[in-house]
């Protein structure tokens, strides 16, 4: 074991090596990511560009505005309401003013009825309502005479400089006539109420601007989308960077960090890197706000400090939410929201509406202390020209602190992502503020002693004691160790239940179960990927629960997962080095480490592979070697070799012998024939419990079913002969499998002493037709299956498995004769149109149930309708909330402090000059009684223009008997004018001694605009356009069916092609009219008024829109098919169709020849034939005469075919495209006319040479099949001289690419009632031969014959259960097997009797409902045999059906495979990993060698031929006779080898030389174990695991041609010696 030192450092900069390869190999998040940023950038610069506004005089001088009167203005009309005596008298009062004379003036009842004036364009309506004689609303056009604005907003620009002139906002009151027509109103009230006239007073006000101070002020509403864009700046860096920690949290943190990973070194690693991110960023942003200018009077080290210190923060935040979040895209999503709503609320700060404590508790959230500190900045240079100083530094202090505020809750996020990270693991509740969830693990809630035991613990003899010499080598112990999951609120599942066991050092311990039993939960406990409910746990006497020992159990341990550990963006040897350096590894030996484990697992050709482009066995390859990297003196390994071929697990045994010296390795199999090689101890677990533990011949002994006998015959056989023969030796032998070449018995453990005498009658009879026989001890299998309470002894001439217990057991196995009706013939099945009926509807329901789960494709269809009509919807509201007047009440206290307020800002107090040279106390008093805080210059020495420390100014000249007034306003402040001439309007009222008050208030009315001719198809350009978007989202399904070859599975199956088109059309075709509709009946809500010409155009609309949803549609679906190998792309082909859709509308708007044009692109481009036809028939386009004449026009009227001319070019293209690219069809199509096409048969160019005679056999046995006239019985399956060749890669652009050969002359047939086994090593050629049997692939020469009807009729339905189960995620099991029973032409009642039955068998009736996303692996299997089996094929073709099912499962479907083939006309070609398996269930087996069959025959025949050797295991009661026993043994088996010997066991590998006869051999063991007072024994033939590796030599060797790395020494698998 290497010496391992774990490093921050180290670590650190592996991890930071490891980002940035993540960036640069994934480009398109990359370039996703930097282009948002960028984009970001880009509009921040656009919108400040014009956003600020910096003047440098040092003032600018007040400007006089002129008399009130001087206002002459004549495009305007007066109207009143309501008309009354009083208002009526005003209003002729009113009437008197200079600028009003020879003006219309008119009374109306109310307000609502002003709408019925009849007004030019260029004449707009003043509307004076009144509330009562002294209030009233004037009112003005909505954009005219009058600011849209209540109020200046407290950072936005008053003033424009245009043209070196001043326009400010406020001086729109004077110049455009509010102020005068205030004026004139007040006079005339003043004048009725008091009988005196104050008209020539007010309208001999004049107005003054006050001299304007050099300012910095922001554009309004530009501004909140400026800060808005700095908010959002990061926001692409924090939804990457957090989707990116949450993967790897989630996946492979916790893996590294049992492997010594530091917490600190994974955040520091992505930290650093997106700080460097950030300070890009921040630097630009800064740029921007500084160099604009944005801000003025700060420089760009703060502003650059604010945003980093936000970038980091936001940092922080993303870990924080990764943590807390487990979904990836759901992580990022939310801190992108929270930093949305966040900065949002910080405008109120911006605005000043929060007080100033609640502002700083919400500086606690980063984006919105962001935003206040920007807010803060931009009111620093705003109160520049504030007409309330403050010599404080405050401002500053506030900015510091904001930045300081920003610091803390970046270190606040990242301490709480810290301290979570921690304690979510392995908390349930968030427990704050324990020490012992920062400083230590959780300890186990209670240590067991040693004698504290489960008390439903097995007897002892249940176990297998152990051997003295490994007394003192336990490494791990184990004691009431307890497990238990939450499943719901208050449910809990127990997975382990008080276990108790050793584990020793210098042994292999294998631990065995059934799903669920509770192996991957105990091997996640020992390795540290999850906590213990109860109980301890030591290794080498370091306690799991300790802080202290875990670093140094993550020295000594490796770990290999159930789930594949590794980084898919990066190379083999990149992950090797990577995670070298995370175990702590020492710099100096991490290339020698990789490059050991690369040579001792063959890795060399894969070495510079990207881990995403591996296959899942070389995935697993990868992970395994990562867990022995550094070779660790403990391996914890969950099933280390699932997905493997058998020489790749060969080689793992291999290796793990070599090093379980002074190692320990415990591991987890599903494979019991792995288990029974490779571990020296094995642990049966069942239900988190133990039920036993010890050596295969321990297991066996007490549980298993006895010796299987297995006979290989010709055809001059008595099978009934050799039976008695059996019987007549050994009468309780059960015949379990019958066939042609084959006879299995099962011969009880018990009667070994019988087995002379019966070999000898048995070789005896070799001239009877028995040409070999071979004897092997029971299985694991079926010591597992006993275990559980089942058993399985195959029954007579069938291969299944049949029942020891009763049928009522509900946890048994179904009988043979309760499965066989499953896979019968069924009553009859549909076929022609009524079968295409079927097929459709049973399409269109898989597509109605997978549009309910694809929420993403009805999100954007629902953001894409909210965009559509995103333009009229705002419209209609906008035109909805100023149809309703808005109002402003005009009040001093808006800009003036009352008597006695203390100073507030804005508020001032109203400065009043005094330059009559007399007392004006009247006028003064009356002031006061309005509640204003005055302040009075009684002696004039004060010019109010000037004084722009004050809101306002009122100087007033002339005398006290005839005063006239002058008013300067502040231009901050928006309303000041009107409310002056408020001020002074009562002031003159009260004067007069009234107690009344006069209240304007202002107001504003909207003006619905008159219809224009063609109006509702103006609206259609608005969602027509956006219409074409649809298709993409709601048709391109068939792309993902692809993807997950669903397609191919129903192609094999039966379907039609037309009708898998028209299927999935009968949903998308009135979803999309659905939607249109939903369009239009919006489009009729919007514009009410053009019902009536909608109604008239109805039957051309509905017509046209019918065939233009089906033409896009079938487009969509050509799309599909020609892009069906790439991703989906909704989003793009959507922006696509806009795009067409919006150029085609612009060049026909520019177009010259209108009506041609607009014709063309009508017929040539589908996505604007909709809007083109309403075009034409809206006659939008008068010049259409000049081309087609007056009485042609009714050729016009045709244009409404053009989306059926479309929908049948596409369905047409469609159909060549199903011909020419498709494989052929099942079935001849009634409607694409479709036949199933036979391929040319083309010579193969190589002869085989020195191929073995049984292949040469099979060959011909081959060419008389496919010679055979039609009138004779074929078999199933017939395959004549397949080859396959793919074109290789080449070297250069220049070079010739080499063409790879993948099979070679593959000759083989499978008989019906057949099932034939094709096994081989990954690459030699299985896939293939199966891809070419099923139609997948075209074969380069020979040819494929498939049992079908008579005469060569087509075969219909091929059942195919493939290597990775097809399914649709979101459909349940009963609905799959639905729709494949209708794709295969069952009539309802047979289909629901088989998916019954079909249930019941494969104990699938708790799942039927259960959608396929949530199945286990073991049930999606069983539902792809199911599917494979339903409708009663007449092949079966099954590739690795059993692959994720446990012991239990597997026996079940090999118990099912054979009762599907059996007495049946139905032929099965099974490919499998598992030579369990393959003994189980084949009649025969052909192995594969790179690309050519090597062999074929029944297993026994192939054990016979090509084994060398017999396995003897012996258990001795006393080791006094050791020695003894070995010269003995040697002397009857002169060339014996010695395999392993621990203590009592003694195991000898035997040539099969020494071992013939049979009867010899069990005489002298007989004879042996009655002298030496043997235990046990058993002789068993080698299996065909052990056979395998001998046949797949040439595979092994031929795979060095193509060796990447010459540099890597290959090392072969160890050749055993005779």
């Amino acid at each position: 074991m290497s010496k391992r030192h774990f490093s921050v450092g180290q670590q650190t900069r592996a991890l930071l090596g490891k980002n940035f390869l993540r960036k640069w190999r994934m480009k398109r998040e990359t370039l996703s990511e930097w282009l948002f940023s960028s984009l970001l950038v880009l509009f921040a610069h656009l919108l400040s560009s014009n956003l600020h506004q910096v003047n440098d005089f040092p003032q600018l001088p007040a400007v006089d505005l002129g008399r009130v009167d001087n206002f002459n203005d004549s495009d305007y009309v007066i109207a009143f309401a309501p008309e009354s005596k009083t208002t009526q008298e005003i209003m002729n009062k009113l009437a008197s003013a200079p600028f009003i004379k020879g003006r219309t003036i008119s009374g109306w009842p109310d307000e609502q009825s002003m709408g019925k004036l009849e007004l030019n364009y260029s004449t707009d309506a003043v509307r004076v309502i009144f509330n009562n004689t002294f209030s009233y609303h004037l009112k003005f056009l909505w954009g005219h005479r009058i600011p849209t604005m209540k109020e200046h907003r407290d950072h936005s620009a008053h003033c424009q400089i245009v043209d070196e002139s001043v326009i400010c906002e406020g001086s729109l009151f004077w110049e455009k006539g509010f102020v005068a027509f205030q004026a004139a109103i007040n006079a005339a009230i003043i004048e009725i109420t008091t009988n005196h006239s104050v008209m020539e007073k007010l309208m001999s006000v004049t107005g003054i601007n006050m001299k304007i101070l050099p300012f910095v002020a922001q554009a309004g509403v530009m501004t909140d989308f400026f800060i808005f864009f700095c908010v959002i700046s990061f926001s692409a860096f924090i939804y990457y960077v957090s989707v990116s920690i949450t993967q790897e949290r989630r996946f492979l943190k916790p893996v590294m960090r049992v492997m010594g990973l530091r917490e600190s070194a994974f955040w520091l690693s992505w930290g650093l890197m997106y700080t460097g991110f950030i300070s890009i960023t921040a630097t630009l942003m800064a740029l921007i706000v500084t160099y604009a200018p944005v801000v003025v009077l700060t420089g760009f080290t703060v502003v650059f400090t604010l945003f980093l210190l936000y970038g980091l923060s936001l940092t922080a935040l993303a870990f924080l939410v990764s943590v807390l979040v487990k979904k990836p895209l759901l992580a990022g999503l939310l801190v992108f929201l929270l930093a949305v709503l966040w900065g949002s609320l910080g405008l109120a700060a911006l605005y000043r509406q929060l007080p100033a404590a609640l502002e700083w508790i919400f500086c606690l959230l980063s984006p919105f202390a962001f935003t206040a500190g920007v807010a803060q900045l931009i009111h620093l240079d705003y109160d520049v020209n504030s007409n309330i100083h403050s010599d404080s530094p405050n401002d500053q202090y506030l900015i510091i602190a904001t930045i300081f505020m920003l610091l803390f809750d970046a270190l606040l996020y990242l301490v709480l992502t810290l301290y979570l990270d921690k304690i979510l693991p392995t908390a349930a509740s968030l427990v704050f503020l324990k020490s012992s969830s920062w400083f230590q693990r959780r300890r186990a809630d209670c240590a067991a002693l040693e004698n504290d035991i489960d008390p439903d613990f097995p007897s002892n003899d249940c176990f297998e004691p152990v051997s003295p010499e490994f007394h003192g080598k336990e490494a791990i112990r184990i004691r009431n160790l307890k497990k238990a999951y939450g499943k719901g609120k208050h449910e809990k599942v127990e997975a382990l239940k008080g276990l108790v066991f050793d584990v020793y050092e210098g042994q292999i311990t294998g631990i065995l179960g059934h799903s669920g039993a509770g192996k991957t939960a105990l091997l996640n406990i020992l390795s540290g990927l999850s906590a213990a409910t109860s109980g301890s746990v030591t290794i080498y006497n370091h306690s799991l629960s300790e802080t202290a020992d875990l670093e140094h159990i993550s020295k000594l341990t490796g770990v290999c997962p159930q789930s594949n550990v590794q980084f898919g963006f990066l190379t083999v040897r990149e992950n090797l080095r990577l995670f070298a350096k995370i175990k702590g590894i020492q710099p100096h030996e991490v290339e020698q480490q990789v490059q050991q484990v690369l040579q001792d697992l063959d890795m060399g050709n894969i070495q510079d592979v990207l881990a995403q482009n591996l296959s899942g066995g070389q995935k697993r390859k990868l992970t395994f070697g990562i867990a022995i990297l550094g070779d660790p003196q403990v391996l914890l390994l969950d099933e280390p070799t699932a997905g493997s071929d058998p020489l790749w697990r060969h080689r793992v045994w291999n290796l793990l012998r070599e090093r379980k010296s002074d190692h320990v390795v415990l591991f987890s199999t599903p494979f019991m024939d792995e288990a029974d090689v490779l571990a020296d101890r094995k642990v049966f677990m069942s239900n988190g419990r133990l039920k036993c533990s010890g050596s295969s011949l321990f297991l066996k002994r007490k549980w298993g079913i006895g010796y299987h006998l297995s006979l290989h015959l010709n055809e001059t056989c008595d099978p009934d002969s050799v039976t008695s023969i059996v019987k007549h030796h050994i009468p309780d032998a059960k015949l379990t499998a019958q066939s042609e070449e084959k006879l299995t018995y099962i011969l009880p453990l018990e009667r070994t002493n019988k087995f002379p005498d019966l070999y000898r009658d048995l070789e005896s009879c070799s001239n009877q037709g028995i040409e070999n026989y071979g004897v092997s001890m029971t299985t694991l299998n079926e010591v597992f299956l006993k275990l559980e309470g089942k058993s399985a002894i195959e029954e007579s001439g069938t291969g299944v498995w049949e029942q020891s217990h009763s049928t009522d057991d509900p946890g048994s196995l179904a009988e043979p004769e309760q499965v066989a009706p499953s896979f019968s013939e069924a009553n009859g099945t549909v076929g022609g149109l009524a079968l295409w009926r079927q097929q459709l509807c049973a399409v269109a329901k898989v597509r109605l149930l997978k549009l309910k789960s694809e929420k993403r494709a009805l999100l954007a269809i629902l953001l894409l309708f909210g965009i559509t009509f995103g333009p009229q919807l705002l419209e209609h509201l906008f035109y909805r909330l100023h149809q309703k007047s808005y109002s402003w009440g005009l009040s001093p206290n808006m800009y003036f402090l009352s008597p006695g307020q203390p100073p507030r800002a804005p508020l001032t107090r109203l400065l009043v000059i005094n330059r009559t040279g007399s007392s004006i106390d009247d006028f003064i008093q009356s002031l006061r009684h309005q509640n204003i805080a005055l302040e009075v210059d009684a002696f004039g020495t004060r010019n109010g223009p000037s004084e722009s420390s004050y809101n306002g100014a009122i100087t007033v000249t002339g005398d006290d008997k005839d005063p006239r007034f002058s008013i300067a306003c502040n231009t901050k402040r928006l309303n000041c004018f009107p409310v002056l001439m408020d001020i002074i309007s009562n002031g003159l009222l009260g004067m007069l001694n009234s107690s009344e008050h006069i209240q304007t208030d202002r107001g504003t009315y909207f003006e619905e605009h008159t219809s224009y001719e063609h109006r509702y198809l103006s609206m259609a350009f608005f969602w027509i356009p956006g219409m074409a978007c649809f298709t993409p989202y709601i048709s391109m399904g068939s792309i993902g069916d692809y993807k997950k070859k669903v397609s191919f599975q129903l192609r094999i199956s039966g379907l039609y092609p037309s009708a898998y088109w028209f299927g999935q059309a009968l949903v998308d075709v009135p979803l999309y009219l659905l939607i249109l509709l939903l369009m239009q009946i919006m489009d009729y809500v919007f514009s009410p008024d053009e019902f009536e010409f909608i109604i008239q155009n109805l039957a051309v609309q509905t017509l046209c829109i019918i065939g233009y949803v089906s033409s896009l549609v079938f487009l969509t679906y050509v799309i599909s098919f020609i892009f069906r190998h790439g991703r989906k792309n909704s989003g793009i082909w959507s922006f696509f169709f806009l795009i067409v859709t919006l150029f085609s509308i612009v060049a026909n708007y520019l177009n010259e020849h209108a009506f041609l044009g607009l014709f063309l692109c009508t017929i040539l481009i589908p996505p604007f034939t909709l809007i083109g036809v309403l075009l034409i028939f809206s006659e939008i386009s008068p010049d259409s005469v000049d081309y087609l004449g007056p009485s042609e026009q009714q050729v016009a009227f045709l244009t409404v075919l053009i989306p059926y001319l479309h929908f049948f070019i596409f369905l047409f293209i469609l159909r060549c495209l199903e011909m020419k690219f498709r494989k052929k069809s099942m079935r001849k199509d009634p409607v694409f006319r479709i036949s199933p096409r036979s391929s040319a048969v083309l010579p193969n160019p190589e002869k085989p040479e020195g191929e073995d005679e049984d292949v040469q056999m099979e060959r011909r046995r081959t060419a008389d099949a496919v010679a055979a006239p039609d009138s004779e019985e074929k078999p199933a399956i017939v395959a004549s001289c397949l080859r396959k060749e793919y074109a290789g890669r080449k070297k250069n652009c220049f070079a010739k690419g080499k063409k790879k050969v993948a099979t070679r002359n593959v000759s083989f047939c499978v008989k019906k009632g057949e099932v034939l086994g094709l096994l081989g090593h990954n690459g030699a050629g299985k896939s293939t031969t199966i891809k070419m049997i099923t139609g997948e692939t075209r074969p380069t020469s020979g040819q494929v014959l498939l049992a079908g009807g008579s005469r060569g009729a087509p075969l219909g339905v091929l059942g195919y259960c493939p290597q990775e189960s097809a399914l649709w995620p979101s459909l349940t099991v009963r609905e799959h097997l639905e729709v494949s029973a209708a794709v295969k032409g069952l009539r309802r009642a047979d289909a629901a009797a088989a998916i019954a039955r079909l249930a019941d068998a494969l104990k699938l009736q708790d799942q039927m409902a259960l959608p396929a996303k949530a199945l286990p692996e073991g049930a999606k299997r069983k539902l792809s045999f199911a599917l494979s089996v339903l409708g009663s094929p007449a092949v079966l073709l099954l590739d690795e059906p059993t692959t994720g099912l446990d012991p239990e499962g597997q026996l079940q479907m090999w118990q099912l495979i054979r009762a599907s083939v059996r007495n049946a006309a139905r032929g099965a070609l099974l490919t499998t990993h598992s030579m369990a398996e393959a003994e189980a269930v084949c009649d025969r087996v052909a192995v594969m060698v790179s690309g050519s069959l090597r062999c074929i025959g029944s297993i026994q025949h192939l054990k016979s031929k090509f084994g060398r050797d017999y396995l003897l295991e012996m258990k001795l009661k006393s080791l006094a006779q050791l020695e003894a026993l070995h010269c003995e043994v040697l002397r009857t088996f002169p060339q014996a080898a010695r395999q392993e010997r621990f203590a009592s066991l003694v195991v000898y590998k035997l040539p099969v030389e020494d071992v013939h006869p049979l009867s010899h051999a069990f005489f002298s063991l007989e004879t042996v174990k009655q002298n030496f007072d043997l235990e046990e024994y058993s002789l068993s033939q080698c299996s065909l695991e052990q056979v395998f590796p001998e046949l797949s030599k040439e595979q092994e060797l031929g795979d060095l041609k193509e060796e990447l790395d010459p540099s890597v020494r290959q090392k072969f698998l160890p050749q055993e010696e005779p």
